[in-house]
């Protein structure tokens, strides 16, 4: 077991498997195709290394967010839906996934934690797998090696 500290975006606590990629993650390009009508929450962008990767419930792992602001309403879709990752972690917390965030839990109630870990060792701290406890509350990430 591991923990490291990072900093609070949005509040809460979630625990599940990583998922984790080096590549940023274009939301809209990801999940706004025709295929999304059927699987809402796998990740649809042909050339990203999660492509048709399940995001739901996972802690999802990435440097930062691409795309442009529409991004953030697609993940407040992801989270009103039921559909989002457990939790984020990210090495930079851009406005594209904070926006998305906030709006769920403004509009909806609904939020999800995030956390900022701006280490280069991020990506060899945790891997797909991994199971996460993410107290965004407290910034603190536990890592529990599969």
């Amino acid at each position: 077991m591991t923990t490291i500290r990072g900093r609070r975006i949005t509040g809460g606590k979630a625990r599940g498997q990583a998922l984790v990629t080096r590549m940023p993650v274009n939301f809209a390009a990801s999940h706004i195709t025709p295929i999304n009508i059927l699987f809402p929450s796998r990740i649809q962008d042909r050339h990203h290394d999660l492509y048709r990767a399940d995001v739901k419930g996972r802690i999802l792992v990435l440097p930062t967010a691409v795309g442009s602001t529409y991004s953030g309403i697609v993940l407040q879709g992801l989270i009103t839906r039921r559909v989002a990752p457990a939790a984020i972690i990210a090495q930079n917390a851009d406005s594209f996934i904070v926006s998305g965030v906030v709006f769920a839990e403004v509009w909806f109630g609904l939020g999800m934690p995030v956390v900022e870990y701006p280490g280069a060792d991020l990506f060899e701290l945790i891997r797909t797998g991994d199971t996460v406890e993410v107290d965004a509350d407290g910034g603190e990430i536990v890592i529990h090696r599969r």
